[in-house]
C-alpha cells in the first residue's frame, strides 16, 4: 500500500486516481459511509458500541471505547482500515 502523508484534517481525495486515505482526525461517519464500503461500512465498528459519527480515528481508538483492550493504536487501525479501503476499490 502507498502511504500518504497527509496535512492535518485532510479527508479528501487525492490527485488524478481519487485515492483516498484516512487519518487520524478522520471522522467514523466518513468511514462507515464511505462510497467503497457500501453495504458494510456499518459493520467495521462493533456494533454493540455506540459511536458518535462526530467522533475521529483517534477518538475512538483507546481504552475507554473498547474497555477489553488495553494496546490500541491508532496507527495500527489506520493501516487496516486503509488496506480495506484500498482492496474494496480494486473490485
Amino acid at each position: 500500500m502507498n502511504k500518504i502523508r497527509l496535512n492535518k484534517g485532510a479527508r479528501r481525495l487525492l490527485s488524478k486516481g481519487g485515492i483516498m486515505v484516512f487519518t487520524k482526525d478522520t471522522k467514523i461517519r466518513e468511514i462507515t459511509q464511505h462510497p467503497s464500503f457500501r453495504g458494510f461500512g456499518h459493520l467495521l465498528f462493533p456494533l454493540q458500541l455506540a459511536f458518535h459519527p462526530e467522533e475521529t480515528v483517534q477518538d475512538v481508538t483507546d481504552s475507554n471505547h473498547f474497555i477489553w483492550y488495553s494496546n490500541l493504536k491508532t496507527k495500527t487501525s489506520l493501516e487496516v482500515l486503509n488496506n480495506l479501503l484500498e482492496r474494496a476499490q480494486k473490485k
